[in-house]
């Protein structure tokens, strides 16, 4: 290699790593916006009247359980919408995703079960595992359809720390219990609900124990 290569890939290397610093600073700025903007709607009408009634009720019961949806449907209803149309790391903040691609190829993945089915009435009782096959095929439907799909990187990462956060306020809180739950809820992919959990053990709360500055 030339001299003149060699300064022109060792530049080129610079631009390239010059570039990702811009960006992942970019990238930064759009985490201090998250950060400054986070639920802020509920500390304004119509969120917060509704907050500061039922807010240590829920405190005390465990997420995902028939009790706390109820007290969610039967006391903070209007505010729960209001909260969800106005913050987009909830995933229903979007609309049902879809693609009409992975719908179609769902549809005929579902034809050729029914076919199976239908006609292997001479084999053993699910020799090839069809009814399995059946509730896979209505789980994938699910993720297709999962209003998630239309989130972005920022999205995901405000909501992963959204409900570890959550965890924190009940005794029983369990983030991967949390995770299980909203992956029924929210039709997650097994693909996403391991990036979650990966992302999961790198977050830490670096300022526990600071109160003053005297603790730094």
């Amino acid at each position: 290699m030339t001299d003149s290569n060699r300064d022109n890939a060792l530049r080129q290397t610079y631009e390239h790593i010059h570039l990702v610093q811009k960006l992942l600073a970019s990238a930064q700025v759009e985490l201090m916006r998250r950060q400054f903007t986070h639920d802020r709607s509920k500390l304004a009408s119509p969120e917060w009247e509704y907050y500061e009634r039922v807010s240590h009720n829920l405190e005390g019961l465990t997420y995902g359980t028939p009790e706390y949806t109820a007290q969610l449907k039967a006391n903070l209803g209007p505010a729960v919408e209001h909260h969800y149309a106005h913050n987009r790391h909830h995933p229903e903040f979007f609309p049902e995703h879809s693609d009409e691609r992975q719908s179609a190829a769902i549809a005929a993945h579902r034809l050729m079960a029914k076919w199976a089915t239908d006609n292997a009435q001479v084999l053993p009782d699910d020799v090839y595992g069809y009814r399995d096959l059946d509730k896979f095929l209505a789980q994938k439907e699910a993720e297709v359809k999962a209003r998630v799909n239309n989130m972005n990187l920022f999205d995901l990462l405000e909501m992963i720390v959204d409900w570890l956060a959550a965890t924190k306020r009940h005794a029983d809180g369990d983030i991967n219990k949390s995770i299980e739950i909203n992956t029924e809820r929210f039709g997650l992919s097994p693909q996403l609900v391991n990036i979650l959990k990966n992302t999961v053990d790198w977050i830490n709360d670096e300022f526990e124990g600071l109160s003053t500055q005297k603790d730094l």
